[in-house]
């Protein structure tokens, strides 16, 4: 399947749990971008709808919807960097008032959280792991997100990028080491944009940035959702209220194969 830019699709596995997500991208040609800002491997997945992991006690008039709505996981390439990034979002919660996050009297369980972050202390998750000259990633590399799951969900996230040499730079993140942060997903899909908080435009022509993408799970099989999100396996559509980051943009001379 090729994909024209701001032209996404969902993927699913016929809407129960995704099992070990794999994403795979091999680069066919140097990924980089026209100004040389960076840019961000983006893996968004979706929770089934209805999980909400604190402020059971708390009424939508005080915080809004305390669903879990959106979670985040990027491979950053930037200021000659390779880092990881993690955001498992509420985006329909609020501030109980302009100055206060959370009502008076309630103690967000895990510390350091806010209504629209609400399961990881201190999200976004930030980890650097390798370097990028020139922030392009050269042919024959390859860069790969993999979430393991367990009992309940996603209980581990690697990122890792492959040099043409066989030369790996990768971390990862246990989400088990941490308060109520294992959760499910049960849908997906893979955006190349620009870096957090900034845009892309990626170089065009028959030699530049080209790659192929392939997804897996395991078990299970995936195919597309008709439809974004919501469309079939209930997940809740992400709104971006103004109080969130602005969102990063792409722009593809040439789209990716996607497989």
């Amino acid at each position: 399947m090729s994909y024209q830019s701001n032209n996404n699709t969902i993927l699913i596995d016929n809407c129960d749990p995704l099992q070990n997500l794999t994403v795979l991208l091999k680069v066919v040609e140097d990924l980089a971008t026209v100004n040389g800002g960076g840019f961000s491997l983006q893996l968004n997945a979706y929770p089934p709808p209805g999980m909400q992991n604190q402020g059971q006690s708390l009424t939508q008039q005080q915080v809004g919807s305390l669903a879990l709505t959106w979670f985040q996981y990027l491979i950053i390439v930037q200021n000659g960097n390779l880092s990881y990034q993690i955001q498992y979002w509420a985006n329909n919660a609020q501030k109980y008032s302009p100055s206060q996050l959370w009502p008076p009297g309630y103690t967000p369980n895990p510390p350091n959280t806010t209504p629209w972050l609400p399961v990881l202390p201190g999200d976004p998750i930030y980890g650097q792991f390798g370097s990028a000259s020139g922030n392009t990633i050269p042919r024959d590399s390859e860069m790969q997100i993999t979430l393991t799951t367990g009992e309940g969900g996603v209980t581990s996230a690697d990122f890792s990028v492959t040099d043409p040499n066989g030369n790996m730079s990768h971390d990862s993140f246990d989400f088990t080491r941490q308060i109520n942060a294992v959760w499910p997903i049960s849908a997906f899909e893979v955006n190349l944009v620009g870096p957090p908080g900034g845009t892309a435009t990626f170089t065009t022509g028959l030699t530049s940035s080209r790659g192929i993408f392939y997804y897996s799970v395991s078990p299970g099989t995936l195919s597309v959702q008709s439809g974004g999100p919501g469309a079939a396996c209930g997940e809740t559509q992400v709104v971006s209220p103004g109080r969130l980051p602005t969102p990063s943009t792409a722009t593809w001379g040439v789209p990716l194969d996607q497989r």
